[in-house]
């Protein structure tokens, strides 16, 4: 006699492994960059950050920009690597300020003596706040953040430029005053691609003889990581070295918080 069947459902086969995908220390997933701050734009896979993440996070922490007796974890320098040769020039990589840390921004600019911004974000993208309006908007004026003043003296945009936007700000604190020339990106999309590359080599050649800049867009990754990348890799081919990008951006993730 056949036996009767009891109902219950043939246990599945279990796939078998790919063989057409190499498992790579590092995927590529889509940025995260969000009103909540910092955020990974590359992460890596389970068996790859078991062994550095320890010293990737004491790298980030090292590099952060310090505030007299604190350090304000929304920026980081960018140091020299094995991959990462930038010259004379210092860079640090920051998130937007928000209406909280916008003073703490500012000392930190004062403190540091920025001499350019690079300013990757719209302050409202896709209707939502992506960054503080933390300079003056109107030719003339002049706002205090904390015990910074800053004044907006010009418009110093280069004849027919169409991608970025410059503006002359005078800082003072009490008697002492220097001066920032900040840069602001006119239409880089979030989760997007800017429409001209061009507009980035120019902006990058316009900054690049100056002893400290600070880039920034909403998140300080994604957008951020993006220009300080190819600044690298350009650097890198401008004196002839060679250059992996892949290892560039592992070594810029590290430091970035």
């Amino acid at each position: 006699m056949k036996k009767k069947s009891t109902g219950g459902s043939k246990p599945k086969k279990k796939p078998a492994p790919s063989r057409g995908r190499r498992k790579t220390t590092y995927e590529e997933e889509p940025s995260r960059e969000d009103d909540k701050g910092p955020a990974i734009g590359t992460l890596a896979t389970e068996d790859a950050n078991q062994d550095d993440g320890t010293a990737m996070e004491a790298e980030k922490k090292k590099n952060k920009v310090e505030l007299a007796l604190e350090k304000f974890a929304a920026a980081n320098w960018i140091s020299d690597t094995k991959n990462i040769c930038l010259g004379d020039c210092k860079y640090i990589c920051a998130q937007a300020p928000n209406d909280a840390s916008i003073n703490d921004f500012w000392r930190m600019l004062w403190q540091e003596k920025v001499k350019q911004i690079i300013m990757l974000c719209k302050t409202v993208e896709n209707g939502k706040p992506k960054c503080a309006q933390y300079w003056p908007l109107t030719v003339g004026d002049t706002k205090l953040y904390g015990t910074v003043s800053v004044t907006n003296l010009k418009i110093a945009t280069p004849e027919k430029e169409h991608v970025f936007e410059s503006s002359v700000l005078q800082v003072s604190v009490g008697t002492e005053t220097y001066q920032i020339l900040q840069h602001r990106w006119i239409n880089w999309p979030d989760f997007g691609v800017p429409d001209s590359g061009m507009g980035m080599l120019r902006l990058l050649r316009i900054v690049r003889d100056s002893k400290k800049v600070l880039i920034h867009c909403s998140a300080g990754v994604g957008r951020t990581g993006t220009v300080m990348a190819v600044e690298v890799c350009l650097r890198n081919l401008l004196e002839g070295k060679d250059v992996s990008p892949i290892e560039v951006l592992k070594d810029l993730r590290s430091q970035r918080a």
